[in-house]
Protein backbone atom coordinates (compact mmCIF):
# COMPACT_ATOMS: atom_id res chain seq x y z
CA UNK A 1 0.00 0.00 0.00
CA UNK A 2 1.16 3.37 -0.94
CA UNK A 3 0.01 6.72 0.06
CA UNK A 4 1.89 9.68 -2.03
CA UNK A 5 1.31 12.49 0.37
CA UNK A 6 -0.60 15.07 -2.06
CA UNK A 7 -3.43 16.13 -2.43
CA UNK A 8 -5.53 14.75 -3.68
CA UNK A 9 -4.56 11.23 -4.36
CA UNK A 10 -5.60 7.73 -4.37
CA UNK A 11 -4.25 4.93 -2.44
CA UNK A 12 -2.45 2.58 -4.40
CA UNK A 13 -1.49 -1.17 -4.23
CA UNK A 14 1.83 -2.36 -5.93
CA UNK A 15 1.76 -6.07 -6.20
CA UNK A 16 4.82 -7.04 -7.71
CA UNK A 17 6.01 -10.62 -9.16
CA UNK A 18 10.16 -11.80 -7.67
CA UNK A 19 11.68 -12.68 -10.33
CA UNK A 20 9.68 -11.66 -12.70
CA UNK A 21 11.81 -9.74 -15.06
CA UNK A 22 14.40 -12.37 -15.17
CA UNK A 23 17.37 -10.71 -14.47
CA UNK A 24 17.86 -11.92 -10.73
CA UNK A 25 19.44 -7.96 -9.78
CA UNK A 26 18.32 -6.28 -6.30
CA UNK A 27 15.19 -5.22 -7.94
CA UNK A 28 13.74 -8.42 -9.89
CA UNK A 29 14.86 -10.32 -6.64
CA UNK A 30 12.31 -8.20 -4.59
CA UNK A 31 9.36 -7.62 -7.25
CA UNK A 32 10.16 -4.16 -7.84
CA UNK A 33 10.95 -4.86 -11.47
CA UNK A 34 7.84 -6.16 -12.55
CA UNK A 35 4.32 -5.88 -11.29
CA UNK A 36 0.78 -4.44 -11.15
CA UNK A 37 -0.42 -1.05 -9.74
CA UNK A 38 -4.36 -0.54 -8.32
CA UNK A 39 -6.21 2.25 -7.22
CA UNK A 40 -8.80 1.66 -4.59
CA UNK A 41 -12.11 2.63 -5.68
CA UNK A 42 -15.53 2.47 -3.14
CA UNK A 43 -18.15 -0.07 -4.05
CA UNK A 44 -20.65 3.30 -3.38
CA UNK A 45 -19.14 5.40 -6.37
CA UNK A 46 -17.69 8.07 -3.61
CA UNK A 47 -14.74 9.74 -4.54
CA UNK A 48 -13.53 12.22 -1.73
CA UNK A 49 -13.28 12.77 1.72
CA UNK A 50 -16.52 15.45 1.49
CA UNK A 51 -18.60 12.23 0.62
CA UNK A 52 -17.64 9.60 3.08
CA UNK A 53 -16.23 10.83 6.77
CA UNK A 54 -16.84 10.39 10.42
CA UNK A 55 -15.33 8.03 13.32
CA UNK A 56 -16.14 4.54 12.91
CA UNK A 57 -17.92 4.80 9.35
CA UNK A 58 -16.74 1.89 7.08
CA UNK A 59 -16.47 1.41 3.49
CA UNK A 60 -15.93 -1.64 1.34
CA UNK A 61 -14.25 -0.97 -2.43
CA UNK A 62 -12.05 -2.75 -5.09
CA UNK A 63 -8.65 -2.46 -6.28
CA UNK A 64 -8.47 -1.51 -10.07
CA UNK A 65 -5.44 -2.14 -12.04
CA UNK A 66 -4.39 1.02 -14.01
CA UNK A 67 -1.88 0.27 -16.83
CA UNK A 68 0.94 2.09 -15.02
CA UNK A 69 3.42 0.61 -17.58
CA UNK A 70 3.13 0.69 -21.40
CA UNK A 71 6.59 -0.07 -23.59
CA UNK A 72 4.34 1.14 -26.63
CA UNK A 73 4.03 4.24 -25.17
CA UNK A 74 7.79 5.08 -23.91
CA UNK A 75 8.73 8.79 -24.82
CA UNK A 76 4.24 9.56 -25.49
CA UNK A 77 2.71 12.42 -23.92
CA UNK A 78 2.09 11.28 -20.22
CA UNK A 79 4.64 8.61 -20.24
CA UNK A 80 7.99 8.63 -19.82
CA UNK A 81 11.22 7.28 -22.12
CA UNK A 82 10.45 4.05 -20.59
CA UNK A 83 6.86 3.68 -20.78
CA UNK A 84 6.30 4.32 -17.50
CA UNK A 85 2.90 6.66 -17.07
CA UNK A 86 4.00 9.76 -15.23
CA UNK A 87 2.57 11.03 -12.01
CA UNK A 88 -0.33 13.34 -13.58
CA UNK A 89 -1.33 10.30 -16.63
CA UNK A 90 -1.32 7.68 -13.01
CA UNK A 91 -4.16 10.24 -11.66
CA UNK A 92 -5.61 10.66 -14.75
CA UNK A 93 -5.80 6.77 -14.52
CA UNK A 94 -7.21 6.50 -11.29
CA UNK A 95 -10.16 8.86 -11.75
CA UNK A 96 -11.02 7.37 -14.90
CA UNK A 97 -11.65 4.25 -12.57
CA UNK A 98 -13.41 6.10 -9.97
CA UNK A 99 -10.85 5.98 -7.24
CA UNK A 100 -11.78 7.25 -3.92
CA UNK A 101 -8.81 10.43 -3.84
CA UNK A 102 -8.20 11.48 -0.17
CA UNK A 103 -7.23 14.65 0.98
CA UNK A 104 -3.20 13.87 1.58
CA UNK A 105 -2.86 10.13 2.53
CA UNK A 106 0.56 9.08 3.47
CA UNK A 107 2.15 7.55 6.38
CA UNK A 108 0.83 3.69 5.90
CA UNK A 109 1.91 1.11 8.29
CA UNK A 110 1.48 -2.57 8.34
CA UNK A 111 -0.05 -4.23 11.53
CA UNK A 112 2.87 -6.87 12.38
CA UNK A 113 0.34 -9.39 13.45
CA UNK A 114 -1.85 -9.28 10.50
CA UNK A 115 -0.28 -8.42 6.77
CA UNK A 116 -3.74 -8.08 5.55
CA UNK A 117 -3.92 -5.19 7.22
CA UNK A 118 -2.59 -1.18 7.73
CA UNK A 119 -3.14 2.08 8.92
CA UNK A 120 -3.19 5.17 7.07
CA UNK A 121 -3.14 8.69 7.96
CA UNK A 122 -4.37 11.01 5.53
CA UNK A 123 -3.27 14.86 6.84
CA UNK A 124 -6.07 16.63 5.48
CA UNK A 125 -6.59 19.75 3.17
CA UNK A 126 -9.73 21.49 3.90
CA UNK A 127 -8.90 24.41 0.98
CA UNK A 128 -9.33 21.22 -1.09
CA UNK A 129 -11.68 18.96 0.88
CA UNK A 130 -13.89 21.38 3.71
CA UNK A 131 -14.89 18.24 5.46
CA UNK A 132 -11.20 16.82 5.76
CA UNK A 133 -9.12 20.18 7.03
CA UNK A 134 -8.01 17.98 10.46
CA UNK A 135 -7.25 14.92 8.96
CA UNK A 136 -8.50 11.39 9.52
CA UNK A 137 -7.18 8.18 10.30
CA UNK A 138 -8.00 4.98 8.31
CA UNK A 139 -7.47 1.08 9.17
CA UNK A 140 -7.65 -0.39 5.69
CA UNK A 141 -8.46 -4.38 5.76
CA UNK A 142 -7.46 -5.85 2.35
CA UNK A 143 -8.62 -9.29 0.37
CA UNK A 144 -5.93 -10.02 -1.97
CA UNK A 145 -7.62 -13.07 -3.16
CA UNK A 146 -10.47 -10.35 -3.70
CA UNK A 147 -8.47 -7.70 -4.87
CA UNK A 148 -10.78 -5.09 -2.50
CA UNK A 149 -10.24 -3.83 0.83
CA UNK A 150 -12.67 -2.63 3.89
CA UNK A 151 -11.63 0.94 5.03
CA UNK A 152 -12.77 1.86 8.56
CA UNK A 153 -12.02 5.24 9.62
CA UNK A 154 -10.63 5.02 13.10
CA UNK A 155 -10.47 8.79 13.80
CA UNK A 156 -12.13 11.99 11.87
CA UNK A 157 -10.18 15.29 13.27
CA UNK A 158 -13.13 17.21 11.86
CA UNK A 159 -15.69 15.57 14.05
CA UNK A 160 -13.45 15.52 17.07
CA UNK A 161 -13.33 11.61 17.25
CA UNK A 162 -17.25 11.56 16.54
CA UNK A 163 -17.37 14.38 19.80
CA UNK A 164 -14.68 12.69 22.21
CA UNK A 165 -13.39 16.19 22.73
CA UNK A 166 -14.76 19.26 22.50
CA UNK A 167 -13.46 20.60 19.47
CA UNK A 168 -11.59 19.14 16.71
CA UNK A 169 -8.49 21.68 17.99
CA UNK A 170 -8.68 19.77 21.08
CA UNK A 171 -7.96 16.12 19.75
CA UNK A 172 -5.56 14.69 17.40
CA UNK A 173 -4.40 16.60 14.47
CA UNK A 174 -2.70 15.34 11.31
Amino acid sequence: LVGDDTAPAPLYLYLGEKGGAGTGDFLDRNGLAKGKLYVWVASTGVTTPDEWNGTGTSLGGDFVEIAHYDAAQAGLEGFDEAGFATQAKQYEMAADAGAFFFSRPEDVATNPADGTQAVLASTGRGQLYPADDFGTTYIVSVDFAAMSAELKIAYDGDDAGNGQFDDPDFGLRS
